[in-house]
């Protein structure tokens, strides 16, 4: 997938910044909502101090010989390679769990109110403990003695561990289970609420978002059968990378279906600044004299209360408060200038006050 090292720095920077800043807007998100952050937000905030572990261990791999074969790196290179890659194994189950565990605490947080739905998060996040568990477990003692586990293969090594292959299909399988359980459990709930099928389908969508887990993971199991243990610098190079990038869509996923009031708050900022850039230009000041003439034709509609309709020509200037002010009892009245039967100007005094109170034009 990736054999230069440059590009696989490339790689790990990227993910690096789309993870920290997927979390920088959930946490923003729950502050603009007024919303308390609670365990799930807890833990995806440690997923990603988590992440952060992951991709150290890219970098490592990077500079003691990822990507090249055995007998391109030095003996003392293929030594830290092992050390690096054992550490891997031990710390990527712990931290898909941490997401997973946010993941299930968002949905009790959404769902739990729901007896039945509440009892089968339980056993689900029972289910990825255990798994976690074991699979941490069975890294850590794969070999026997443990040290073992750190040297480069050898046909002595190999006689004290277990074979690192299906190792890692076994648990790689068990994982792609629990990635799909989990992505399809709230369907069940949103598909009894009581909105219109488009919503349900546009909740639906939203979470059906984890698929990109799910999709990794696939990734990674079907991977893992091809890592050569005799030539593990080179054969193990795409198992990891699919290892961090189901790390980060991870992270990334579980933030999206929080960022709806980040969204739509954003999206009023921009109606806002779209309305005031067509609402018209106020004459600077009233009329001074009968010579000169108004008419209604000339300004828009500015909105369904308040309207300002002047044929003198454009100011760039708004009204005063003073103005506004002195005008506010134009309601009803018309005041005619030049005594033409269709010269006249009419101020709502709704929209004076509520200007002058604010204190300039809206």
């Amino acid at each position: 997938m990736i054999s230069d090292a440059a590009s696989l720095v490339g790689f790990s920077v990227t993910f690096l910044v789309l993870n920290t800043l997927a979390v920088a807007l959930r946490l923003i998100s729950r502050r603009i909502s007024a919303a308390r952050l609670w365990w799930d937000d807890t833990f995806i905030v440690i997923s990603l101090i988590l992440s952060y572990g992951s991709f150290t261990f890219i970098f490592i791999a990077v500079r003691n010989g990822m990507g090249r074969h055995a007998f391109e790196v030095t003996p003392d290179q293929e030594l830290q390679q092992y050390k690096t890659l054992y550490a891997t194994e031990i710390y990527y189950p712990i931290v898909m769990t941490t997401i997973k565990t946010s993941i299930l605490l968002f949905y009790l947080r959404l769902f739990g109110a729901r007896k039945w739905f509440r009892r089968l998060l339980y056993i689900t996040q029972a289910l990825v403990l255990s798994w976690c568990i074991a699979t941490t477990m069975a890294a850590i003692f794969r070999c026997s003695p443990i040290g073992y586990g750190l040297l480069p293969v050898t046909e002595d090594v190999m006689t004290h561990c277990d074979n690192i292959t299906l190792y890692l299909l076994v648990t790689s399988v068990i994982n792609v289970f629990l990635e799909f359980w989990i992505l399809l459990m709230p369907l069940s709930v949103v598909w009894t609420l009581q909105l219109p099928n488009k919503q349900k389908v546009a909740v639906s969508c939203i979470f059906m978002l984890g698929a990109f887990i799910c999709g990794a993971s696939v990734a990674r199991a079907i991977t893992v059968s091809s890592v050569n243990p005799l030539d593990i610098t080179w054969s193990a190079i795409t198992p990891v990378i699919w290892s961090n990038i189901e790390v980060s869509v991870g992270i990334i996923c579980a933030c999206l279906p929080s960022l709806r009031p980040l969204v739509q708050a954003a999206g009023r900022k921009l109606f806002r600044q779209s309305e005031s850039s067509s609402h018209p230009i106020w004459p600077s000041q009233p009329p001074q004299n009968d010579d000169e003439n108004y008419s209604l034709q000339q300004y828009p509609k500015v909105n369904r209360r308040s309207f300002v309709r002047l044929e003198k020509e454009q100011s760039p200037t708004q009204p005063s408060a003073t103005w506004l002010f002195e005008n506010r009892g134009f309601a009803g009245k018309r005041m005619e200038f030049g005594g033409g039967e269709g010269d006249e100007m009419m101020v709502e005094t709704s929209r004076a006050k509520h200007e002058y109170n604010l204190g300039g034009v809206v």
